[in-house]
């Protein structure tokens, strides 16, 4: 049996266990679909975070590659070039994290045999340190709010009061904060 035949045979055998490759498909076409599946799987902000990682990064960059031409060397010569232009190392790690993420997705799905996006060709960046306001910086800023926004301040009062995360103390209803008594 020729070498053509025996792949023929055996293609439906390897849609049954979720192989499907076309051996045309480019990054582009894969990162398209691979960002639709994750829609529904991800925060949406983390979604639009990879939509744009996706739309305005990878598919500009490496889109017109066939998939399985995607190499570790392509993955590193961007980051090289990202890096030499100034770009911040947050946000390329970003970029690279989301593209490793989608390539681990076509590993798993047995679309291709590795990675290249791993290992990273960068190390993950030390987040920036966050230094907290003096107590007096706070009241000054606290004192603008008032001037600007009052309804604004008093959100502001309750997140460095407390210590509050933003999406925590958005969660407060109205009724459950009692401002001029200092509860919540």
């Amino acid at each position: 049996m020729s070498g053509t035949r025996r792949a023929l045979r055996r293609f439906p055998e390897g849609r049954r266990l979720g192989f499907d490759a076309d051996p045309h498909e480019t990054v582009a076409v894969y990162l398209t679909k691979w960002l639709k599946g994750m829609e529904f799987l991800l925060k949406p902000t983390t979604y639009a975070r990879y939509r744009t990682y996706v739309l305005c990064e990878l598919i500009p960059v490496f889109g017109e590659l066939r998939l399985e031409e995607l190499a570790h060397d392509h993955i590193a010569a961007y980051t090289h070039q990202q890096l030499e232009a100034g770009r911040g190392r947050q946000a390329v790690h970003h970029c690279l994290a989301t593209l490793s993420s989608a390539l681990g997705t076509a590993v798993r799905n047995h679309r291709l045999p590795f990675n290249a996006a791993q290992p990273l060709p960068m190390r993950r960046p030390r987040p920036d340190e966050r230094v907290p306001w003096s107590a007096e910086q706070a009241v000054t800023f606290l004192t603008h709010c008032r001037d600007v926004d009052p309804a604004f301040a008093d959100l502001f009062e309750i997140i460095i009061g407390t210590g509050l995360r933003k999406g925590e103390a958005l969660s407060f209803q109205r009724q459950c904060v009692r401002i001029d008594d200092r509860v919540t």
